[in-house]
């Protein structure tokens, strides 16, 4: 499940490993993948929802939080446990130190993996891509810049 909105790279992963890609479209009155009327998209060949963190076109981020809310009320009524991808794009270089309230990383329970690059973001730290942990014992998620760790 990707938004209309996802970078090509998506649709390469999609065709180079003969996924299905499902693309929810975006609107004027949902700007962002944001969960409404996932419950169309989703059913028992859904292997995963990925949702950016820093949309190309407009910088947006996609709520995960709101997301994996609706994934949760799926999985009340189906029994379909989807798991979320976020692809960080710039924001997850942002979001940890300017919006740290914001939650979209391993605090929430659905979100299984993490990706982000701040190549795209005229911000490179050391170089251009990095990877999330989560630190069970504290509860914190910590990143480390290819490079700088």
């Amino acid at each position: 499940m990707l938004s209309s909105a996802v970078q090509v790279c998506w649709e390469k992963f999609c065709n180079y490993w003969d996924v299905e890609a499902r693309f929810v479209p975006l609107s004027q009155e949902h700007r962002v993948f944001d969960g409404h009327n996932l419950d169309r998209y989703v059913d028992e060949n859904t292997i995963g929802v990925v949702a950016i963190m820093g949309v190309t076109y407009t910088g947006l981020y996609e709520p995960v939080q709101q997301i994996a809310a609706a994934l949760d009320a799926i999985q009340a009524r189906t029994g379909l446990d989807v798991p979320i991808h976020v692809d960080g794009a710039s924001g997850a270089m942002i979001a940890p130190f300017l919006q740290p309230q914001i939650e979209w990383d391993f605090r929430l329970k659905r979100v299984a993996s993490i990706n982000t690059s701040s190549d795209g973001s005229d911000i490179p730290v050391c170089s251009p891509g990095s990877s999330r942990t989560d630190t069970p014992s504290t509860g914190t998620c910590t990143t480390f810049p290819n490079g700088c760790a």
